[in-house]
């Protein structure tokens, strides 16, 4: 008779349930990339290999409104480097970042509206989207088949700035796309929207960074 002894049944469901532990743990504790599908809410968090940068969810000083950033791990005082949703905080801790199906980083509200996104071009042919947290700071949006490649990002946190520049990072303006990198300063420690100040390069003379 084929009668599976019932150690057998507690030994799978066991198995099962470390596994589901473990995936969360990676979650939890700080995978470095977000997969097309994936969720990240308040209190989860992605960090880069070497565990220098965290990407997630962070409310600025007293502040009660929640926004996506990138800031140093492992510091006395948070370091916030990059925020994506700086002109539209969340003003509850039940936010989202995914990674949708048009291949775009998006951020919605409680209610599940967006309310910031990458806006970048769909990713070619049967390729999916991948975002990865690298040890500079950089958040690069890449195809499955570029994993990681800066060169060939569909988008890039680098090629988006907030305040802070970081090695790597290029001040520039393409003239032919009208495209201007320039960094601004938080309005306040409370608030990370764009504030009185600019860094970048002066269009109207010869090339130099002007703040």
């Amino acid at each position: 008779m084929g009668i599976r002894p019932k150690s057998t049944h507690n030994s799978v469901f066991l198995y099962s349930l470390i596994s589901v532990f473990y995936s969360l743990s990676l979650l939890c504790h700080g995978a470095n990339s977000i997969t097309q599908g994936q969720i990240i809410r308040g209190g989860e968090t992605i960090t880069s290999p070497s565990q220098k940068f965290v990407l997630g969810f962070f409310g600025p000083g007293n502040s009660v409104s929640r926004y996506v950033g990138i800031w140093y791990n492992e510091t006395e005082i948070q370091s916030v480097v990059w925020v994506a949703n700086r002109e539209s905080p969340i003003s509850s801790e039940f936010g989202i970042l995914t990674l949708g199906n048009t291949s775009n980083l998006m951020v919605l509200d409680g209610y599940g509206n967006p309310i910031w996104s990458t806006n970048s071009p769909a990713v070619p042919g049967n390729s999916t989207s991948i975002a990865i947290l690298m040890d500079t700071g950089n958040l690069i949006l890449s195809s499955s088949e570029s994993v990681g490649d800066q060169g060939k990002a569909i988008w890039q946190s680098f090629d988006d700035p907030t305040d802070t520049f970081l090695p790597g990072m290029k001040v520039y303006i393409d003239v032919q796309s009208d495209e201007d990198h320039v960094f601004t300063s938080w309005k306040s420690e409370n608030d990370p929207s764009i504030g009185k100040y600019s860094m970048g390069i002066d269009p109207r003379g010869s090339p130099q960074i002007v703040i």
